[in-house]
Parts: structure tokens; sequence; C-alpha cells
């Protein structure tokens, strides 16, 4: 089915009730709102058609206010396990990486990276161009595993090595922003302000690591005081 023709069809009832849109506007309408989903946009169009007050037809703007996102859940539990589920960008597409969102190598990440390309080249961001981008990117990668583990509690928690890279990364900030206060001969207050909040971060984070791995090594019991 074209998806343009759906598009005009959905916007229909606005149209009705406030009034109706020239082929030209819809045409901007449908490079702006057309890489949404036809369940997320019929669903704003219901809802503006209970909630809109104005006797006018909805902007674009007000539409995506009303746009539900989909596949948002945060991921539970359960997820960690499935072979499919990338412990890098938890199935989102992006990770935090030096303090910059990357796109991940897994097929999520690969999307992410084709929608922000078509957006740089104002196009519209819709299944067919995303597909378009991706043939020209490398193939992606298998989900991203081994990155987290259970404790003996069941909660997911980073493996020791990738603690220990998380750790190395933050002591090598700090040792920069100190490098930078040592040489200044009035500290910027930004610069003094992170120094503390990072020295409190790592050792609040290696504190509670430590409380984990105490909380999971077996008890000592003596022969007088068996627990059973």
């Amino acid at each position: 089915m074209n998806y343009a023709y759906e598009f005009c069809r959905i916007l229909e009832p606005l149209e009705i009730v406030f009034g109706e849109l020239g082929d030209d506007q819809k045409k901007v309408y449908y490079k702006q709102l057309g890489h949404y989903s036809e369940s997320q946009l019929r669903g704003a169009c219901e809802k503006l058609l209970d909630t809109h007050r104005y006797m006018r037809f909805p902007t674009i703007a007000e539409i995506i206010q009303n746009i539900e996102p989909e596949n948002l859940d945060i991921p539970g539990p359960d997820d960690w396990h499935l072979a499919e589920f990338c412990q890098r960008c938890r199935n989102t597409g992006l990770y935090l990486e030096d303090k910059v969102a990357r796109p991940c190598s897994c097929i999520h990440g690969r999307r992410k990276e084709s929608a922000f390309r078509l957006a740089k080249q104002g196009k519209v961001i819709n299944e067919k161009n995303i597909q378009k981008i991706q043939r020209r990117l490398p193939p992606p990668t298998p989900p991203i595993r081994g990155l987290r583990e259970q404790d003996a509690g069941g909660i997911w928690q980073d493996t020791e090595q990738e603690h220990e890279r998380w750790m190395a990364r933050k002591r090598a900030e700090l040792k920069e922003i100190e490098e930078r206060l040592a040489k200044s001969d009035k500290p910027a207050l930004p610069d003094e302000l992170q120094r503390q909040i990072l020295k409190q971060t790592i050792r609040e984070v290696e504190e509670k690591r430590q409380e984990r791995m105490a909380e999971q090594e077996p008890e000592d019991w003596g022969d007088d005081e068996i627990p059973f």
C-alpha cells in the first residue's frame, strides 16, 4: 500500500473537524511526519480530535507532541538472557562513550545510524529510505554479549573487566582535570566541581562494588554454628 496515500487517509478526520489542508501543505506534513508508524500517527490524530482546543488544523509540532513512543520499554531482567539482546546498547541502537552517544554496531545501531544520515541529508526518515542507507553501511555485527553478568542475587552487573575499564576512564578524566587545575592560577569553578563529582563517584562506585562482592562470599560457619 502507498504509505503517502494512507498518511492522507489518517489525517482525514482532523480535516473534517478543523478544515482541509492544501496539497502543498500535505506534502510538508508528510515530509515531517512520514517516518512515524501508522499506529503512532493514528493514535495522535485520535487524541487531537478529543483534546485540540483551536478551530484550525493542528500544527506539525502539536501532532508530534501527541505521538506516543513505540518500543521504548526499559529492558527487564529477562531481556538480558535473550540471544538477540545487545548488552552494549540495550537494543536502543546507541551507547555512551567519552560522553558522546554513538551508534552501536548491532542491527539496532545500524538503523539509528541510517536515520541520522537521512536527517542530516534532510530526507524523510521512513523504512524505505532506511533500507537504502543500510545497504551502503557495513553489515551489522551480532548482538554484543559478555559485558554484564548476574550476581548471586540475580542482579545484572558489569563484569569485572567492564568495571575496570569504566574505572580507568573515570580516573583518566580525573587526572586530566587535576592537571589542568594545577597549571591554572585561577582554577575554573566548573573544573573544580567536576573534580569533586568524579572523586565522589569513583569512591561510591568502588565501595558499592566491594559491598556486593562481600555479600556474595559464602559465610564461614564454625562447627558449632551450622545454621540448620
